[in-house]
């Protein structure tokens, strides 16, 4: 399996990055991508309607481009609305959108970031690419 089935492109040698988790380095390949690795209770989860959660994530520990901040923030505050709770309101955070069930991965490895009310979240439909999801509702616009 090549880098453009991960949606990652490698280095110019075309080799994978140190240190990346696309590595494998007891076969010195390419795995797959991570939802293989997922707890036995995501057996018989509905794969085509996922829930998009929100993390904040500190602005220094990102790289950002174009309008993803604005963006991410309009859909956070929108799925905050739909709840009836109140988005934390702190410059130095970005919102980032989570799928449901990468939190416990996130949480544990990400100890700067602060995951957001399970309310806090919108339904979304699955595309053919297992990394991109449609918001589910008529109700949002952005």
């Amino acid at each position: 399996m090549g880098a453009e089935y991960c949606g990652w492109s490698p280095n110019p040698s075309g080799e994978p990055q140190p240190g990346s988790f696309l590595t494998d380095p007891d076969t010195n390949g390419w795995q797959m991508y991570r939802a293989r690795m997922l707890p036995s209770s995501a057996l018989d989860y509905d794969w085509y309607h996922p829930i998009i959660r929100f993390a904040r994530v500190p602005r220094t520990s990102l790289d950002i481009l174009g309008p993803f901040e604005s963006t991410m923030r309009v859909l956070a505050g929108k799925a905050a609305e739909k709840s009836g709770r109140q988005l934390p309101d702190d410059p130095s955070f970005v919102f980032m959108p989570v799928h449901e069930l990468q939190i416990t991965n996130i949480a544990s490895k990400f100890h700067d970031v602060d995951i957001l009310h399970p309310e806090i979240s919108l339904q979304a439909l699955a595309q053919c690419s297992i990394r991109f999801v449609s918001h589910a509702g008529p109700y949002i616009a952005i």
